[in-house]
C-alpha cells in the first residue's frame, strides 16, 4: 500500500502519531510519502522536521513555484504516486482525490466541508 501524509496541521498536529503509523506502514513493507503545498525552499527544513519528529517516508513531495492550485496539485502527486490512502487536513483537496482518504479535521469549518462535498452527496 502506498500512504500519503500531508504535513502542515496533519503531522504537524500530532507528530508522534505519525512517526508510529510512519514505522508500522514500513514495517509492514507499505510506502509512504509526504505530500506537502510547501515550496521547494523549504526542503531542507521540511527534512530536519521529519527527522526530528521521527518520520519514516519513501519521498518527499514539495509544491513547485508555479503551482497555484493546492488541490489540483497534490490530486495530481497522488495520481502520479499511485496513492492508495492520503491523510490530509483540507476536505477541499480530499473530495476528488482519486484514492481512499482520511480527512484530519484540526479546524471544523462546515461550509469549507459543505462546499468541497458537494459532488460526492
Amino acid at each position: 500500500m502506498r500512504v500519503g501524509f500531508d504535513f502542515d496541521n496533519t503531522i504537524t498536529a500530532a507528530p508522534w502519531f505519525y512517526a508510529a503509523l510512519s514505522e508500522g506502514l514500513h514495517r509492514h513493507k507499505h510506502r509512504v510519502y509526504v505530500i506537502t503545498y510547501r515550496g521547494p525552499t523549504l526542503r531542507e527544513i521540511t527534512e530536519k522536521e521529519l527527522a526530528d519528529y521521527g518520520i519514516k517516508h519513501d519521498g518527499l513531495r514539495l509544491a513547485p513555484l508555479s503551482a497555484h492550485n493546492i488541490g489540483a496539485w497534490k490530486r495530481g502527486v497522488i495520481k502520479q504516486l499511485k496513492i492508495d490512502l492520503m491523510i490530509d487536513d483540507m476536505p477541499e483537496v480530499l473530495a476528488k482525490a482519486e484514492c481512499k482518504t482520511l480527512w484530519v479535521c484540526t479546524d471544523y469549518d462546515l461550509p469549507t466541508c459543505i462546499e468541497a462535498l458537494k459532488d460526492k452527496i
